[in-house]
């Protein structure tokens, strides 16, 4: 997807509050106050699972997803980033990470 060049959302590829609005549904329905064994179909849903679960269910609403990170903590975080995305320009692997 390309810069939007005129009207309201010049200069943005998608809007933030669009974004902000899928992800905020999706954690209300998905995540925040739920028992996610239950709501993720998973019995150990580790952070690598959550953010890998989480990139599966936006990249059709949100088409130039690249990767999803899960933080833990402060110091403790998971990123899933599939391995088929072309190769990086900026020295970062495009393989599955999980930090």
């Amino acid at each position: 997807r390309e810069l939007q060049t005129s009207g309201p959302k010049v200069n943005m590829i998608m809007d933030l509050s669009d974004i902000s609005a899928i992800v905020r549904g999706m954690a209300e329905k998905f995540l925040d106050h739920h028992n996610l064994n239950q709501t993720l179909c998973s019995e150990s849903p580790t952070a690598e699972f959550i953010a890998r679960w989480i990139y599966e269910y936006l990249k059709p609403r949100i088409p130039m997803l690249s990767s999803v990170t899960v933080s833990e903590t402060a110091t403790s975080r998971a990123t899933y980033q599939p391995e088929s995305l072309p190769p990086s320009t900026n020295g970062v692997s495009n393989a599955p990470s999980y930090t």
